[in-house]
């Protein structure tokens, strides 16, 4: 069967440095426990990005980029957890706790799919995921989006 490396069994990806209590999304229709932890996050990852329209492979990329899978991780900029939120990025889309993986990553599908409507496409949506909104704009306007 042929399947994304980050889906592969044989390589998983390395588990959070902590462990993770069983968390759910929002609406209960994601969950992701301690003992199945990757192959969870891999599911959810898929079906998130399959509700939200995105392709996963590249969903899957960016939260990789993001925090390695860890639903523990603070960036040096403040941003927290697997989907690595910005609090009040995390306040305006609604994300309670943005060290609930499974809240989390419906979040973070959720707003790039917002934000590949918005910047028309999912380069830019990348670019104001990672650096906020603001930059993506300032980017467009000096370059007139990606080529």
């Amino acid at each position: 069967m042929n399947m994304p490396a980050w889906m592969d069994p044989e390589n998983p990806p390395p588990r959070p440095r902590r462990r993770v209590p069983p968390t759910c999304s929002e609406d209960g229709s994601h969950c992701i426990a301690p003992i199945s932890y990757t192959r969870d996050v891999c599911k959810t990852l898929e079906s998130t990005a399959t509700e939200a329209g995105l392709d996963i492979g590249f969903f899957a990329r960016l939260i990789w980029q993001e925090s390695l899978f860890d639903a523990y991780a603070v960036s040096p900029a403040g941003a927290l957890g697997i989907a690595q939120f910005i609090p009040s990025t995390a306040k305006m889309r609604g994300l309670k706790d943005p060290f609930n993986p499974a809240a989390a990553l419906q979040a973070s599908a959720r707003y790039l799919a917002y934000l590949r409507d918005t910047y028309g496409s999912l380069g830019m949506a990348a670019i104001a995921y990672n650096g906020g909104e603001q930059r993506a704009a300032n980017f467009r306007a000096r370059r007139g989006g990606l080529m």
